[in-house]
């Protein structure tokens, strides 16, 4: 299947004696200098890498506590983490699956879940009525329902496996999504902002589509961190 990469970065935090729970591999012999980026080998069941939960076997490092790895050797890239104390910042890219993303509709996404943190936030909007599916309000990036490429933030998270989301309280949500399945089956509900019971009565709506030809828009628009609140165009 194909994908696409996306980077992040990320902060972990070791044990006492500075043990991260992961191994890095990449060239042939440790003091060859890194054509390409190391990759994260091997994860310790249990350990700090892997309950981090946005760190995966395969993911190519970038840096390591900002210093980038490209002309080093993989020698050079052990020791910088060995001496990072108990505390590690890194820079990857990973793999994204190129899923077909709906606009709008029902689907049901299957993630191998690993014993992993899903790493879905989910929220109701403070016009929610009492039988109405939470929303999801934060993909943590690297997690591995990002991965998978097909939720994102403002999905109506309808059923975790075979549990409907209707009515249920929010710790009751937290409570499903960490102990749901290995292989978890979400459904999800894409609201396409156009249907008509999206639109309220004193709003009118105009479907815009403009031609670049190679210039910018000349838009800017601004926003809120709350999902809930619209996107305008400020000029």
């Amino acid at each position: 299947s194909s994908s696409s990469s996306s980077q992040n970065g990320t902060n972990t935090d070791g044990d006492p004696v500075g043990n991260f729970g992961f191994t890095l591999q990449g060239a042939s012999f440790a003091s060859d200098i890194l054509m390409q980026p190391p990759i994260v080998g091997y994860l310790e069941p249990g350990g700090v890498a892997e309950r981090s939960g946005i760190l995966q076997p395969g993911d190519r490092i970038l840096s390591i506590n900002g210093q980038q790895l490209e002309g080093m050797t993989l020698e050079d890239a052990r020791t910088i983490i060995k001496e990072s104390n108990n505390r590690i910042h890194f820079e990857i890219e990973f793999d994204v699956a190129d899923s077909v993303m709906l606009s709008s509709g029902t689907c049901q996404v299957k993630i191998l879940r690993k014993n992993l943190d899903l790493g879905l936030s989910v929220a109701y909007s403070r016009s929610a009525r009492t039988d109405e599916a939470p929303i999801i309000n934060d993909v943590k990036r690297g997690s591995i329902a990002y991965r998978c490429g097909m939720i994102q933030s403002g999905d109506r998270l309808l059923s975790i496996d075979t549990h409907s989301l209707r009515g249920k309280s929010l710790n009751e949500i937290i409570l499903l999504l960490k102990n749901c399945d290995d292989i978890v089956r979400l459904k999800i509900k894409k609201d396409d902002i156009y249907a008509e019971d999206n639109i309220s009565e004193n709003v009118v709506v105009y479907k815009v589509q403009l031609i670049r030809q190679g210039g910018p828009l000349g838009l800017t628009i601004s926003g809120s961190e709350d999902i809930f609140e619209p996107i305008i165009v400020s000029d």
